[in-house]
Order: structure tokens, then sequence, then C-alpha cells
């Protein structure tokens, strides 16, 4: 029977006690473990800490935290109790911090000692606690704050539960009224949830997958990817034996290969989540091949969980799945040449707007309704939908053709140490911009003929490579190597803006080249 919540206090109450003495969360390696119970017992009085000191219902407070099973427990402190929070990511830059606590008007901040040191002065000071998020120990706490007068509610369900911000690819951040399923669907079915303490490197990922065997996990296509292309793909080319059975008895192959993958994974996962970015098309064919139980979802932190989604048994090969349940999703101003068309959706996933900000709610909006996700998509006649790329980002071909860099992006992705790579418009032509993998390019003898010599080789390497692969009007004229990483957004996303051709953007007045959103 599915249960529906209205409110975060609704969910609490309820998983709690159906599952008060089963684990809820933990570290990989132990060390702040709470059973639902005690999870519910701890949230509670953190929500009274605030109310001491002068919190009150739709007051802000936010999380800035590395994950750890307290970050969940400080969510629900706040939320479940008629609170606001505003969780921020680890990556963000002080500065990015700083606009956040201001834009929020936060009162109150949960922060681990590590993210501590990017809070401002001005806003330690004007923040009236600060708590120790690894241990709830007050760091500030000043006298004047300690009111006692500050009081909790239960949550309506239309009140804000949460702020979350993203400054995606240009501009200010933006604060989205909106929840997400991470950490939110596990806990209200019962499930235990295990942090890793350490940045998830391979190895220390694969050591945690061994030791909890997860049956559910959740992930960016990068992880996935970096298994299969630097592990699997250079194993089976390796081999004579595997190449043998790769052309005659790929069945076998495929048989032998998955095993061994769904091992490395724990070998218990019945559903691998892949979203937040495209997935390899080389790479989801052969987790087709091997019958791994991959899932695809997709959706905007302002649509959150998913707009559309496809389930173990029903991927598609290059699709990202039907509408998601009481989902609507609709084409826009289609081409009908190609079928594209800009992916509109409607329904309860949608934020109810941008915090403060009612001139970007209003662009993102249509006057029936519809939410502009910025997407460019096709459908098929199954209602599956393909994402081809950011409406910001095409590039307009000599021909007027829509040129969408990301197509030529996951080309040179394929390419042997090849990490990132960026497809731009210069002087009227496509230059891709690559970075390799450590190792690849000794920048030690930068200025050497040994070094030229090796960029002009790798260089000439993916020109090749991709203008065999790509359409006429997709070739690149021009590589260019990388020394430095990419500049990324705080969710892992290249700020294209920030390569695109400036004085090519001026010239063009009105009618850039290179359209950036």
């Amino acid at each position: 029977m599915r249960h529906r919540f209205t409110t975060l206090a609704d969910l609490l109450e309820y998983t709690t006690t159906l599952n008060r003495n089963r684990l809820a969360s933990d570290f990989v390696d132990g060390g702040c473990s709470y059973t639902f119970s005690q999870f519910r017992d701890k949230a509670d009085q953190l929500s009274g800490l605030l109310g001491t000191f002068g919190l009150n219902p739709a007051d802000k407070v936010a999380i800035l935290s590395e994950n750890m099973p307290n970050w969940a427990v400080a969510f629900f402190a706040i939320t479940a109790h008629g609170r606001i929070a505003v969780p921020m990511l680890p990556d963000l830059s002080p500065n990015e911090v700083e606009n956040i606590l201001v834009h929020s008007e936060a009162k109150a901040v949960f922060v681990s000692q590590k993210q501590l040191p990017k809070i401002s002065k001005e806003s330690y000071n004007r923040l009236n606690i600060i708590i120790d998020i690894s241990t709830f120990d007050l760091i500030k706490a000043e006298d004047e704050s300690y009111t006692c007068d500050g009081r909790s509610k239960v949550p309506d369900a239309t009140d804000i539960a949460a702020i979350i911000y993203t400054s995606g690819t240009t501009g200010n951040a933006k604060g989205v009224i909106e929840m997400s399923i991470g950490m939110l669907y596990p806990f209200s079915t019962g499930c235990p949830v295990y942090y890793i303490q350490k940045p998830p490197t391979p190895t220390i990922l694969s050591q945690a997958l061994l030791k909890i065997r997860p049956t559910t996990i959740l992930s960016v296509p990068l992880i996935i990817e970096k298994v299969i292309r630097g592990k699997i793909f250079p194993t089976i080319a390796g081999s004579k034996y595997l190449r043998y059975l790769k052309k005659h008895f790929p069945h076998v192959l495929y048989f032998l290969v998955g095993k061994k993958v769904k091992q490395q994974f724990g070998g218990r996962v019945r559903f691998f989540g892949i979203g937040g970015s495209k997935l390899d098309r080389e790479v989801e064919e052969f987790l087709r091949n091997i019958k791994f139980p991959y899932a695809i979802g997709y959706g905007l932190t302002e649509t959150a969980p998913l707009i559309c989604d496809a389930g173990p048994k029903r991927t598609h090969l290059g699709t990202t799945g039907t509408a998601s349940y009481e989902v609507q999703v609709r084409l826009a101003d289609v081409n009908p040449e190609t079928g594209q068309g800009e992916l509109q959706v409607k329904g309860p996933n949608v934020m109810l707007g941008y915090y403060k900000d009612y001139a970007r709610t209003r662009a993102v909006m249509t006057d029936d309704g519809w939410m502009r996700t910025g997407d460019i998509a096709t459908m098929d006649k199954k209602g599956r939908y393909s994402i081809l790329g950011r409406s910001g980002s095409v590039i307009i071909g000599a021909s007027g053709e829509n040129i969408y860099p990301e197509e030529i992006e996951s080309v040179i992705n394929k390419i042997s140490d090849v990490n990132e790579s960026l497809v731009i418009s210069r002087a009227g032509q496509l230059v891709a911009l690559v970075q390799f993998n450590d190792g690849a390019v000794d920048w030690n003898l930068e200025g050497q003929e040994k070094f030229l010599e090796n960029i002009e080789k790798r260089k000439k390497e993916v020109m090749e490579f991709v203008n065999s692969k790509v359409s006429h009007f997709l070739k690149i004229k021009d590589v260019e190597v990388m020394k430095e990483p990419f500049n990324k957004t705080a969710t892992h996303k290249i700020r294209r803006f920030l390569y695109q051709d400036k004085n090519e953007k001026r010239a063009k007045g009105d009618s850039p080249q290179l359209h950036e959103k």
C-alpha cells in the first residue's frame, strides 16, 4: 500500500514509528549510528535548542557540511518543526557561502569544522547560533540570542521546507523552493543509509561497496563510466582470450564480465540509478549487454526529483525514459524537420519559484503554467524522451544548423586518456578544449621539444578520431590542450560561459555564434 506523506513531519513520524528499532544511518566504518527512534529523539532535541535561541517557524537554518549521518538529523530538526532548511554544497566558495547566507537571511547554521572558515566574520556575528554538525556542540551562542521564546510548529503541506541554491553555469545563485529524493526516499522506506567519511576515490568506494554490499545505488554517470572505461574495456582489449570471446561468443563474454562488474558493486545491486548528466552511449550499450540493473532518471533542481525516468526493465538505449508519476511533459516550439523542441514540464515536482526573485521565476514559466527546462529533446513513438543538450549552449553552424556541443564532447570523452572536454565556437569554427588524465601529458617538460611533439600528437589524435565519427558540420577545426581543470559549478558542471569567445559575441551583437544561457 502506498503511503502518501504531505509534510516532512508526517514522514518523520511514520517511518520512525514503523522502523523504530531498525538502523537508520551510520558511517561505513561506524561511529555515528542512529536507530530510527534515536534519530527522531535527536532531531526533536535539536529543534528545541533552536527554539531557545529565538528561531521561529519559517526562519531559515543553513546546513554547510560534508555528507554524514548528522546532516540528515539536522535537516529534520529544521524542516519537521516548521523551519526552513538552506542546504549548501561543501564545494561552494566562501563568496558563494556568504551570498547564500545573506540572501536567505539564515539565522542559524549547522556547520562542519572543515567548512567553518568559509563563514565570514560579518555572518558569524549576525547568526543567532552556530552548531558543530559533527558533535552538535555549540560553536557560537550569544547571551542576547538565548531568549527561549522561539517556537516550532507542525508544518502545512504548502509551507516551504527548504531553499536549495543553484548557481547553474552563469549568474548569481538562485534559491529553488523545492525538495529532492536522495536522502528522503530511503529514510521513508526504513532503509539504512551509509556515509563515506573520506573522498570517494575508486579504492575507497570499492572497499565501501564490498563491505556494505548495497542493494540500491544512486550515482552520477561518472562513477559507472570510470569503472567500465577505466577497468573493464582495457581488460577486454588486453586479453587475447577475452577478445576471442567478444568476436565469436559475445554472450559468454558478457555473462562473465557482467558477473565481475556486479561483484565490484558488492554483488547485491538490484537498482543502480543514474542521473545528473547524460550517460555515455557506448557504456550504456555495454551495461545492457551484461544485463546490469541500471535505471535512468532526468530532472532539474527546479523539478526535483524527476521529470522522466526508466527503471531497470524499461531502459532504452540513449533515452531518458517516459514522464514520471503524476508529471506532465511536452515539447514546445518543435522543429518539424528534426522533431526537436524545448522540454517543458508541469506537475507537483515543479518548484514554487526562486526565493525572492520574481523576475527569474517568471522567466522560466510559460503563460499557461509550464516550466521551461532549457533542455532540447525529442520524443519517440512510445513517449520516451531523448535529451540532446541545453538550449543555452547551442551553436549555430555556418549553414544555420543547430549544433549541440554535448554530442561532440561525448565522442571526445571516449578517447583514451581524455578526462574532460568542452566544444566552443571561435571565429565561426568549432574548437575542442581537452583536458587529459593525469600522466598523459608531462607538464614539467612544458616548452621543450619533446613536450611540444607530444601535444601535437595528442591534438592530431583527437582531431582525427572525432572527425571520423561525426557529421561534416560537427567536425572540429582545432584542438587546445588544457593544463588546468575546467572551472566548474559546485555540482561539477563546467561553466561554459567562461570559455566562450567574448570578442565574437560582442562582434555578433544580438546574434552571437555561440548562444549561452
